[in-house]
């Protein structure tokens, strides 16, 4: 094979990746805004066009991450389901089913980022005040399925083996992003992706929906039951998912618990995987303030706002996948 038939099969890998992710994304966004096309529209847009998806799919070539940000909506849409799907077992189970699946395909591809998607799960169980512990299920049943790979974790974790990782001891933490590296839209630091300019747009235009027309305000007693509910559960997450890679994060401090977490941060390697999920969560956000600007008085400035969203987004995914 020569050099330009490896590069269209390698090409063909990623646009097969997108391909799925697509899917999966479509499938996510009609069960997270079951009644908001807005917001459905733009769920896709975000994601496909998400900085970090197309960095580590496109501009580093990282399988793992792809096939990672290909299961994550799956497994979202599964989970969704599960919160909405109250006093039907049956039907509890044909969702319980992917949702654990799309974990196992996780952690058999990178078990760290199995463990950060159970955290993340484990707050999402916490907003919903207990309600819901079935959501606990698919964490509990995929950890069960990866348990090999938990096995050759430990076992890195506790030195036997770990030097067959090359792995450098260093510090993470320098590798991590400045506050002005966040809201860069193209690369920053360590060829990490900023936040990306339609990301910041629809960040900005929740906090005026926040502070100025106290927009986010939950009606009683539909705490779970409307999307909207879940609206301040992806900007928290956003915001607690992007401290741990912040240069001025304690890395050095929690190295210091012991000789397994020094290796457990090597194995890291940067912290901006962090700022990935937060990207995530943000994607999912920004369609939901999108879709309560479409509800605005205001027609120009509502318009204008999902103008420029839609140009910046695909503006900086052209921008990435051809140019860079």
């Amino acid at each position: 094979m020569n050099t330009i038939d490896a590069l269209l099969a390698i090409n063909g890998i990623e646009w097969l990746i997108d391909a799925g992710t697509l899917a999966f994304v479509c499938l996510m966004s009609g069960r997270l805004y079951e009644r908001q096309q807005t917001a459905r529209i733009f769920v896709v847009l975000l994601y496909m066009l998400c900085p970090y998806r197309i960095y580590c799919v496109h501009t580093v070539k990282d399988s793992a991450l792809a096939v990672v940000f290909m299961l994550i909506p799956l497994y979202l849409w599964s989970v969704t389901a599960l919160i909405r799907t109250r006093h039907k077992h049956r039907i509890q189970f044909l969702y319980l089913l992917p949702a654990t699946l799309s974990l196992m395909g996780i952690g058999l591809t990178d078990i760290l980022q199995l463990l950060i998607i159970c955290g993340i799960t484990c707050c999402a169980f916490l907003y919903t005040r207990g309600r819901r512990p079935v959501i606990l299920l698919p964490p509990v049943l995929g950890c069960i399925l990866c348990l090999p790979r938990f096995l050759l974790l430990k076992s890195y974790l506790s030195g036997e083996g770990f030097e067959t990782l090359k792995l450098s001891l260093e510090s993470i933490a320098p590798r991590g992003y400045s506050i002005g590296g966040l809201f860069s839209t193209y690369e920053f630091r360590n060829d990490s992706p900023g936040l990306g300019l339609a990301l910041f747009l629809c960040i900005l235009a929740g906090l005026w929906l926040l502070f100025v027309r106290n927009r986010f305000i939950k009606e009683p007693g539909a705490f779970i039951e409307t999307e909207k509910a879940f609206l301040p559960f992806w900007g928290i997450m956003g915001g607690l998912l992007t401290l741990p890679a912040l240069r001025c994060f304690p890395w050095d401090y929690i190295r210091r618990i012991g000789p397994w977490m020094v290796r457990l941060a090597a194995m890291l390697e940067t912290p901006a995987i962090f700022f990935g999920y937060a990207q995530i969560c943000f994607c999912i956000l920004g369609a939901g303030i999108l879709e309560i600007f479409h509800d605005q008085e205001d027609r120009t400035a509502d318009i204008s706002l999902r103008f420029l969203v839609c140009l910046s987004a695909i503006g900086s995914g052209i921008y990435r996948c051809f140019l860079l």
